[in-house]
Parts: C-alpha cells; structure tokens; sequence
C-alpha cells in the first residue's frame, strides 16, 4: 500500500457518515444591529492556504469581511506571505483596527513550511500584553500571545506546519474587556498527541488569565469574557470525540450546540470519502477554573461558505458566523 492509498483508506475508516444533500449559506449577511452595544459579532474560517490563493478567492474573502460588520475575525491555516499582507493592505482600516498577521516570527520564512498560520482582526482595540510575564513557552509578538503546540509525526503533511494557540485581549467597552484565543490542532496524529495539545491549551488560557488578574489588568472577571475558536480536528458529532475536547478544554461551552441542537451542519466535507464533519468551533469559558466570567448568550450561530468571484469556495472548510450578546 502505498502513501496516499493509506492516507485515502484511513479517511474513508474514519468516516462513518453517508453522503448528504447540503445547502449552505453563500456569502450571507450576519444578524446583528448596529444599534445593539450589547452585541458583538464572530467570524471563524480555516482558510487552507498552503502556497497562496488564486487572485478571485482571495478577493471573494477580501471583499466579503469588508462588506459584514464583524466585530471579531479569527483564520487558520493563512500560511501565505503574500496572502497576509494582501489582508493587512485591504482589510478596511475603518472597520479592523487591530490586526495580528501572524504569531510565528522565529522560524518563518527560513523554514519554508514551519508557519503556524493564525490570524486575528478586530474592530475593538487591542490592548497590548507585552509588558507582562506569561512564563518561559508563552512568546508575545505584536502585543498578542501565543504558544507553539506539541508535534507529532502523523501519516498527513499537516505535522510540517507548527501548530499554536493565540490569544489577543481586546477592550470591548469602559469595563468589559474579551480575550479571544484561535487555534488549529494537528490532524490525522494519535489521540494521545492531540489531547496533548487540547491539555496545552487549557493551560495556557488559564495561565493569561491568571496573570492579567494578577497584574489587575481585570478587576473583575465578571467583566472579563474569554472565547476560544478555531479548528480542532475533532468531530462535534462524535461523542467520545466531543467528550474528549470538552473535557481536556475545561469544558468551555460549544456555541454551536447549544444554539442549534436540533440541527447538524459540517464545516469539512470530503464528498468522495463520505465525510461530513464540524472540527470548527467557537467556545465559552463561564468559568476559569472556579473563577466566574462575564457569560455570553447567542443570538445567531451558523455555518457558511464562503465563495469568490468564480463562484468556488474559498477552502475546503465551511465558515463559522456568530452573534453573541453579553449577559
């Protein structure tokens, strides 16, 4: 058997989904009023750019995060150079003020495939993290945090890409201030390996938020509101998968589920596997460790693709779009 008949075979074992008849949303407006102060708004995309998009997809995101109001976009896997400084260049300055391009300023570009690829942008400002003491393994770059994950040889190339966590503090209004956290877990490693990393990051939330409590950057941690996006090639609709991340994450809440429990919706699809999964999430911290939060409810939560020009999806992920409004 060679390499890419057992990397074929190992996802078609994985997968014990059949095919479905899908109708997602394309491009659509996110359900939130201007008006409303107590709202905020969250867009979360794995946007698989290994060696750049063509011009009319990368233009298709472009254009369609300048033209919905978010309040919060995190993107993973945005490996291209070019790709983020083209969004650095075109992302309306009037709308995100506070961009983190990327967090892995060590080892890109001499190593070639050694880029995390997070990426973060906010209308809210940033509030910078630099001055403080996060521990030996948390690197500040930009005023954000992050944190390399551990790696793992794994049967897919995705082990050549690093894996992180970051995590950007934003002040949201005079009191309340959110952190936001993207990350994107190895696929196709050992469970072992990826509940490693899921351990990582519950840490490393808990170690900031931990220290911004003690250097009385949050007075109160009721008005501190802490969310964790990304991709972590976890099935939501696999209990023992679920089970596993909610479990090692310190069970934050997945927004998703709790608003659309009646419903499934995948944001990776491989149609010529029959797999159907939602890995993309976006979660709630109530509590750090028996420390209350300042809670968050949904109003709209759902998945969409994203296309260009052309037509054509952006990545081989779905989106997640969300409205929150705070407790």
């Amino acid at each position: 058997m060679n390499f890419k008949t057992g990397v074929v075979l190992l996802f078609v074992i994985s997968s014990c989904s059949s095919n479905k008849d899908l109708n997602y949303a394309i491009n659509d407006p996110i359900l939130i009023s201007k008006s409303e102060k107590d709202e905020i708004s969250l867009f979360t995309y794995n946007t698989q750019t290994i060696f750049g998009k063509e011009e009319s997809k990368l233009n298709g995101l472009l254009n369609y995060l300048n033209r919905e109001p978010y309040d919060f976009v995190t993107l993973q896997e945005f490996f291209s150079e070019n790709d983020r400084n083209s969004f650095v260049k075109d992302l309306s300055n009037s709308r995100y003020i506070s961009i983190t391009p990327r967090v892995d300023y060590t080892s890109f570009p001499s190593l070639l495939f050694q880029d995390a690829g997070l990426f973060s942008a906010s209308k809210y400002p940033l509030v910078d993290l630099s001055s403080f003491d996060f521990g030996e393994n948390t690197k500040t770059n930009n005023g954000a945090i992050h944190q390399m994950l551990f790696k793992e040889f794994s049967l897919s190339l995705d082990f050549l890409s690093n894996k992180s966590v970051l995590g950007t503090l934003h002040q949201v209004d005079d009191t309340t201030k959110l952190f936001l956290f993207t990350t994107h877990l190895q696929a196709l490693s050992s469970r072992r390996h990826k509940t490693n990393q899921l351990k990582q990051i519950k840490a490393f939330i808990e170690n900031a938020v931990y220290v911004l409590l003690k250097n009385n950057v949050i007075a109160n941690p009721k008005n501190l509101i802490v969310l964790l996006t990304g991709d972590f090639n976890f099935s939501a609709y696999d209990e023992n998968d679920f089970e596993r991340v909610h479990k090692f994450l310190g069970r934050p809440r997945d927004l998703y589920q709790e608003f659309n429990s009646e419903i499934q919706e995948y944001t990776l699809i491989k149609k010529f596997l029959g797999l159907y999964r939602r890995v993309d999430y976006i979660f709630a911290y109530d509590y750090i460790g028996k420390i209350p939060l300042r809670k968050v409810g949904v109003k709209s939560i759902n998945v969409t693709d994203v296309v260009g020009k052309d037509n054509e999806s952006v990545s081989d992920h779905m989106a997640i779009k969300a409205t929150l409004f705070l407790d």
